[in-house]
């Protein structure tokens, strides 16, 4: 009998399971086993949860049999880990598509994670402790999105690409981007009135030629409207021919800042680049 969730913990520890094996998934409210069943899988976890669930994922190896798709209401999907014999690890692309808000945390996802809501772009997203051994981060269509302390191990073209609407806020921070070749390692585009904060992430390019890529690149801000931008004690190393940071506005006034301080940038022809601001 589970009825909290050190119970499922225990029970479940160290086990592999795929979306037909058995339970190992579990939609918990509160302390409270929210369902009659335990289920093999993520998706089926997440179709029998409810608004305001948090399913707690059990330490061993899931193949969600194609992706995993979160589309629960207020849903957070709790990992017992990002590493070593207590990780809980998603072969999978996963994709985050619920209507309100979503958490997706302590996990190592060997695919990507996305996030596109276009029926509410006020959703609330958030990406926290997860490791992604190469693929990218993109959120779209979402007015307050997290993502920290996310490691890339072998970024390749990109890692974190957030689009942004509404008019709340971004936070990027504690992320580290490893052996970034080309692309973007930190992008937020289409900033307007949000409030983006970029701090404490560590971006390692492997170009020491031309056509380096970007460190992080914030676009859209529209001062006008009361944003704040906030850049701060970010490295970016071994970009090649790329800019270290690059910020663009899309309409200057007095009511918002943009703020670039403490930051390491340690190769890359251009160090900081502005268009736009007033």
């Amino acid at each position: 009998n589970i009825s909290s969730t050190s119970d499922a913990d225990t029970l479940f520890n160290d086990n592999e399971f795929s979306d037909s094996a058995v339970q190992s998934a579990v939609p918990f409210s509160g302390d409270t086993v929210n369902s009659t069943s335990l289920f093999g899988s993520i998706n089926a976890s997440d179709s029998a949860a409810s608004n305001g669930d948090t399913i707690e994922v059990s330490a061993g190896t899931y193949d969600e049999d194609g992706t995993l798709v979160v589309a629960t209401d207020n849903i957070s999907v709790d990992g017992a880990g990002e590493t070593g014999e207590d990780a809980t690890i998603i072969e999978n692309d996963v994709t985050l598509n619920s209507s309100t808000s979503t958490t997706l945390t302590n996990a190592r996802v060997n695919g990507s994670i996305t996030a596109v809501e276009d029926s509410n772009p006020d959703a609330t997203v958030t990406v926290d402790s997860v490791t992604l051994p190469g693929s990218n981060v993109t959120i779209e269509q979402a007015s307050d999105v997290t993502v920290q302390s996310v490691t890339f191990e072998d970024a390749g073209t990109s890692a974190v690409n957030i689009s942004t609407s509404g008019s709340t806020s971004v936070l990027v921070e504690d992320v580290t981007a490893n052996n970034l070749t080309a692309g973007t390692g930190i992008r937020v585009t289409g900033v307007g009135s949000n409030d983006v904060t970029i701090q404490n992430n560590d971006i390692n390019g492997n170009v020491t030629a031309t056509d380096g890529p970007d460190g992080i690149n914030v676009t859209s801000i529209d001062t006008t409207a009361g944003s704040d931008a906030d850049i701060n004690n970010n490295s970016v190393t071994t970009i090649g021919n790329g800019t270290a940071i690059a910020v663009a506005e899309s309409s200057g006034g007095s009511d918002g800042t943009v703020a670039i301080n403490d930051n390491r940038l340690t190769s890359g022809p251009d160090g900081v680049t502005f268009t736009g601001i007033n």
